[in-house]
């Protein structure tokens, strides 16, 4: 499930916000909520992820101040405002708002992953068990902003298609990437998909990315996926 956007117009007074930072200004911000369920093994257990997209406007204006442009681009994952809300919606089912921030309190950022060169591409490695690895990676697609299209837990598949937002969002860091990626089509921006793999390795996780046909994916856009699923896990 997600929400529709949430707009935030509290740095709205262009003209102040301009004589301090210059042409450029944040003018207002925007927030969505996405929110996955997953069955487990006890039927009466049901688990709840939430994470945060956001998109942060700037307000461009030329010399003389008659011309404004307003462009939305994308910003952060906020850990914080993924708490508040979770906090609150533990709240409105019923917990003790004393227990549901201890429940929702960040935890301390320990290095838990590394990304491995191999022979023929790349794997992130995850100082983790398997189940927290599959939960862990789960959160990191929905905050990506991918697409699942099937998922298998008992082999450790996720199966992944690029969405609208991500494309979008990417395109703006690095067109030429894009256009490698795409061809410049862009009827064509959600048609990527990859087989990202989850294999058990002693007390650590590998996760892989694959093409359709079970090759270790090593292109431009596998090279940038592995990158981005690494900053979320480690």
């Amino acid at each position: 499930m997600q929400t529709n956007w949430l707009s935030n117009r509290a740095y709205s007074n262009v003209g102040f916000w301009k004589s301090l930072f210059g042409a450029a200004v944040v003018a207002g911000l925007r927030d969505r909520y996405r929110v996955r369920l997953e069955r487990t093994d006890d039927p009466n257990i049901t688990r709840m992820y939430l994470v945060h997209q956001g998109l942060l406007e700037d307000v461009i204006e030329d010399d003389s101040g008659e011309n404004i442009n307003r462009v939305w681009r994308w910003r952060a994952n906020d850990p914080e405002l993924e708490a508040e809300v979770l906090l609150r919606f533990l709240a409105f089912r019923g917990m003790d708002e004393k227990q549901a921030e201890q429940v929702t309190k960040p935890k301390p950022r320990v290095e838990r992953a590394v990304l491995q060169d191999v022979n023929n591409g790349q794997i992130v490695v995850v100082n983790d068990n398997f189940a927290r690895t599959w939960r862990r990676v789960g959160v990191a697609i929905d905050r990506l902003g991918l697409i699942v299209t099937d998922r298998n837990r008992a082999e450790g598949l996720y199966y992944l298609k690029l969405s609208d937002d991500f494309v979008e969002q990417h395109k703006a860091e690095d067109s030429g990437l894009m256009t490698k990626w795409f061809g410049g089509d862009e009827d064509k921006k959600s048609t990527t998909t990859f087989v990202m793999k989850l294999e058990r390795r002693g007390e650590t996780t590998t996760v892989s990315l694959h093409d359709q046909s079970g090759q270790l994916d090593n292109s431009a856009t596998a090279q940038k996926l592995n990158k981005l699923l690494y900053q979320q896990l480690h």
